[in-house]
């Protein structure tokens, strides 16, 4: 069987990186210098990223993003940003900031879990509790 991907496919047994275990944050170079290589790729390929696609070197989105959108190797698949483009309106440079956004929101919350000891006298309260419990789970 031949595992060689076709050009422009996406590598869907790698959907990008796993984060940190435990809830850990990532280092600001691990998440922003993936984003910056494919903006510099989109940039320097033009029109022609749409047939090629992007080759996504970086982290993954975080579960609960991955639940509604496509991991970063497939977003970034030539007949998804070529679809993006045409029936979405988005180019691929919003493909891209999209992608550092959902990465953003995955630190964010990992941030967030990391300082829930010092504010959980904020969470008293049985919704409180849940809102905690979800986050240190996910």
């Amino acid at each position: 069987m031949n595992n060689k991907l076709k050009k422009g496919a996406p590598d869907v047994k790698t959907p990008g990186k796993d984060w940190p275990e435990n809830n850990e944050q990532a280092n600001f170079e691990d998440i922003a210098d993936p984003v910056v290589k494919a903006l510099k790729v989109a940039i320097k390929k033009g029109n022609a990223v749409y047939k090629d696609g992007i080759n996504w070197t970086g982290f993954k989105q975080g579960k609960l993003t991955r639940a509604s959108v496509f991991p970063p190797t497939v977003a970034l698949h030539a007949k998804n940003l070529t679809y993006s483009k045409k029936e979405q309106g988005r180019d691929v440079i919003t493909e891209i900031v999209s992608i550092a956004v959902q990465l953003g929101i995955e630190q964010g919350r990992r941030m967030v879990v990391e300082d829930l000891e010092r504010y959980k006298f904020l969470f008293k309260s049985e919704p409180g509790k849940e809102i905690i419990e979800s986050l240190i789970k996910t």
